[in-house]
């Protein structure tokens, strides 16, 4: 073994040896280069194991103390149930194989140590990418008399995020990030575990009363006064607390002196510089000060990205029990935060082109609650203009009974479809193949007018329906164009924590320029859906009615509110401090 360390370069990474000028025969061909890039990150842990072997005098006299750094990609270590620790030269460069065992005592495996060995074994293939964990290993070697000590320095690494990736909710990621904060970064660990223990705590009738009939003395004095015009029905006090929630979420807030002390809807002053809620302060091995989301599941070590996404983020799921008003909630939320106006065609910059703009609220619901929502708008607010869409099928013929239709639904304040429609009019919504014909088409392909236009604000009534992210019923949901993106439903985890959860419609966080990349990133609470789930996996075990209240604590990037009568306040959110009380 030493003979093996002896030959090989200072640093073993490609990179210094291309730069060392390295050309033995076992470097790497010139052909097949597998650059590691490093992107930024925090140190989380160093591990140190120091192996003590009999060295003949004279073999010690004859070498000189080594190290030799990164020698990941040069050997491997395993370390088997037996607690023996192998080392072996990788395949590659076998010319000069290398396979020595050590028996360790179990005192000298640490969970800390054997942690490092298996984010080791883990090493991504691209150490830049966010949210990856790995491990650097180098090797000392120094004598002692007739010993030779062998040190193995380990060093576990987390690379720093400025969004939130599919990595970081995969299923091994989210396992191996609990047992490294549990570990490393024990105040942030238990923190958190200690916030969700509260809020899995059992509540009784009486809480829930409290909870939705009275006052929340958190909330602002002026939530009590909140009136919304034109709406013939009276809200009970949480209902008036969950439509300033509403209007909090779309960036603005009800207030009693809006303009000449007049009632009316006011812009949240932006709090760009404050420190998001579920991110907490705490310092890595070096004490460099970096900040951790265990709701998004990344580091940084500047939380102003994050801050100022969500900032941007307009929209989140409302999940409140049936009876308790989330029809009520949504149409006093249409009533108070109208459009502004803007010229009649604006640039939508998801779809990299012009668009006709409308103020109206697109309701998405299932064929049976159509008409319920049609009754419930003109009970509650009859000076709303509300109309059923009817299909693509039943009423464009040609290019000008499609543009009359769009004009149609753009001067409307609401317009009801089902998720039946937008089903069957995927193939109308995406662009045609680009492909090479001899002629031109000779009959109109019409457009679907729902992807025509820019809503205001798109509402997915039960919005477990699109739970799967794959369906053609979320495809189209992901692809209409919008401002504000709501998701309304009652059973925000349907077969145990463990099944899939409905997602808001959401942009990506990552502004990229890349339409397919965009698509594949984690989702914040006002755009595209994801054609992935990245939430579904994060949510950890136990039953439906834990699992709401954890929802609240783990969903990445979401804005959540639900009332139960099994103990969530109707006035929790993610947008509250850590502290409040769920």
């Amino acid at each position: 073994m030493i003979d093996y360390l002896e030959q090989l370069p200072a640093s073993t990474t490609r990179h210094d040896a291309h730069a060392q000028g390295d050309s033995s025969e076992d470097a790497p061909p010139a052909k097949r280069p597998k650059t590691s890039h490093q992107g930024d990150y925090v140190i989380v842990s160093r591990q140190t194991l120091s192996l003590t072997r009999p060295c003949v005098a004279i073999r010690a006299e004859g070498h000189r103390p080594l190290t030799r750094r990164n020698i990941g990609e040069r050997v491997t270590i395993k370390l088997s149930a037996e607690n023996s620790l192998t080392i072996l030269s990788r395949q590659k460069f076998r010319r000069r194989a290398l396979r020595v065992s050590f028996s360790l005592d179990q005192d000298q495996l640490s969970e800390a140590l054997v942690l490092s060995l298996e984010v080791f074994k883990k090493n991504p293939t691209d150490t830049s990418t966010p949210g990856a964990f790995w491990t650097t290993v180098d090797i000392r070697l120094e004598y002692q008399d007739k010993l030779a000590v062998l040190h193995l320095d380990f060093e576990v690494r987390w690379t720093v995020s400025t969004f939130v990736s599919q990595l970081v909710h995969s299923d091994s990621q989210c396992g191996l990030r609990s047992r490294i904060l549990r570990n490393f970064f024990p105040d942030v660990y238990w923190r958190v575990a200690a916030e969700q223990g509260e809020a899995l705590e059992s509540r009784s009738p009486q809480d829930f009363y409290e909870a939705a009939f009275f006052s929340d003395p958190d909330s602002s004095p002026e939530t009590a006064d909140l009136q919304v015009p034109h709406l013939t029905s009276e809200l009970y006090p949480f209902q008036r607390r969950a439509v300033q929630w509403l209007l909090g979420r779309e960036g603005v807030r009800w207030t009693s002196n809006a303009v000449g002390d007049a009632p009316g809807v006011v812009p949240l002053s932006p709090t760009i510089e404050t420190m998001p809620a579920h991110f907490i302060k705490t310092w890595d091995t070096d004490g460099t000060p970096c900040f951790i989301s265990d709701l998004l599941g990344v580091v940084t070590k500047d939380f102003l990205p994050f801050t100022e996404q969500e900032a941007g983020h307009k929209g989140g799921i409302l999940a409140e029990e049936m009876g308790l008003g989330k029809t009520l909630e949504i149409i006093s939320l249409i009533l108070l935060h109208r459009r502004p106006e803007q010229p009649p065609v604006i640039y939508d910059s998801y779809l990299g082109a012009q668009i006709r703009r409308t103020g109206a609220t697109l309701i998405v619901t299932p064929p049976s609650l159509k008409h319920q929502w049609a009754a419930e708008l003109d009970r509650h607010a009859p000076q709303l203009r509300v109309m059923v869409y009817p299909g693509i099928g039943k009423r464009v013929q040609d290019p000008a009974s499609e543009l009359a239709l769009v004009e149609e639904l753009a001067a409307q304040d609401v317009v009801i479809t089902t998720y039946h429609e937008l089903k069957t009019e995927l193939h109308f919504a995406l662009d045609p193949p680009t492909r090479a014909i001899r002629s031109e088409r000779k009959h109109h392909r019409p457009k679907s007018p729902l992807v025509q236009l820019s809503w205001w604000r798109v509402c997915l009534d039960e919005a477990q329906e699109v739970e799967s992210g794959v369906s053609n019923t979320a495809t189209f949901a992901r692809i209409i164009p919008r401002v504000n993106a709501w998701g309304v439903t009652g059973t925000p985890v349907k077969d145990g924590v463990q099944g899939n959860t409905p997602r808001p419609p959401s942009k990506p966080f990552r502004r990229d320029s890349s339409h397919a990349d965009r698509q594949q990133q984690t989702c914040g609470a006002s755009s595209r859906f994801s054609a992935t789930n990245p939430m579904r996996r994060s949510l950890g075990s136990g039953n439906t009615s834990q699992g709401r209240t954890r929802m609240c604590s783990r969903l990445s990037s979401i804005a959540y509110r639900s009332v139960t009568p099994n103990g969530l306040s109707g006035t929790s959110s993610l947008c509250r401090p850590r502290n409040a009380t769920l």
